[in-house]
C-alpha cells in the first residue's frame, strides 16, 4: 500500500511539474508572439514617422519658405500704398510714385502667382487650388491701381483706392498663411488620422 501511495504522489507530482512545464513554454512562446506583435506595430509607426517628417520638410523647403518669402514682398507693397495714401501731397505729386509701385505689386504678385502654382504641382501640398483666392485679389489690386491712376477721380477716392490696395495685399498674405497652416496642420496630425 505505501508503494502505491508513493506512486500516487510521484504521478502527482510529474503531473504538476508537466503543468509548470507547459505553462512555462505557454507563457515563452505568448511572449515571443507579443514580442514580435510590437515590434512589427512600432516599425510601421517609425516608417510612417518618417514619411511624415519628409513630407513636412519638403513642404516648407518647397512650398511654404518661398512662399512665405513671396509674402514678404506683398507686405512690403501694402506698407508702401499706405504710405502713399497718407503722405499728404497731392495725387499728381505722386502720380510716378503710384505708377512705380504699381509695376513693382504686378511685380510681387507674378511671384506669389508662380510660388502658388508650385504649390499646386507639388507632391508635398494637398490639392491643387492653391491659386483661388489669388486670382480674385489679384482683381481686386489691379483694380484698386486703375482707380488710383485715373486722373478722373478725386484725391480722396484716390488715396482711398490706394488703402484698398493695401488692404487687399494684407488679405492675400492672410488667406495665404492660413492655406499654410492648414496644410502643415494636415501633415502633422496625419498620423492620428491613420490610426483612427
Amino acid at each position: 500500500m505505501a508503494e502505491a501511495q508513493e506512486l500516487a504522489v510521484k504521478a502527482a507530482t510529474s503531473t504538476w511539474d508537466d503543468v509548470r512545464l507547459w505553462g512555462a513554454v505557454a507563457i515563452s512562446i505568448f511572449s515571443l508572439v507579443w514580442s514580435e506583435r510590437n515590434r512589427r506595430v512600432t516599425e510601421k509607426a517609425t516608417i510612417h514617422l518618417r514619411q511624415q517628417t519628409v513630407r513636412l520638410e519638403e513642404f516648407r523647403t518647397g512650398v511654404k519658405a518661398p512662399l512665405v518669402e513671396a509674402l514678404k514682398d506683398c507686405d512690403d507693397k501694402a506698407l508702401e500704398a499706405e504710405a502713399v495714401a497718407r503722405s499728404g501731397q497731392t495725387m499728381k505729386q505722386l502720380s510716378q510714385g503710384i505708377q512705380d509701385l504699381n509695376r513693382s505689386v504686378i511685380q510681387a504678385l507674378a511671384k506669389v502667382e508662380a510660388r502658388l502654382t508650385d504649390a499646386n504641382r507639388s507632391d508635398f501640398a494637398n490639392g491643387d487650388n492653391w491659386l483661388d483666392d489669388f486670382d480674385d485679389l489679384q482683381d481686386k489690386i489691379l483694380a484698386g491701381f486703375n482707380e488710383a491712376s485715373n486722373t478722373v477721380n478725386s484725391d480722396p477716392n484716390r488715396m482711398h483706392a490706394l488703402l484698398k490696395v493695401a488692404n487687399h495685399l494684407r488679405q492675400l498674405r492672410n488667406v495665404t498663411i492660413q492655406r499654410i497652416d492648414a496644410e502643415t496642420k494636415a501633415i502633422t496630425t496625419s498620423h492620428i488620422q491613420n490610426k483612427k
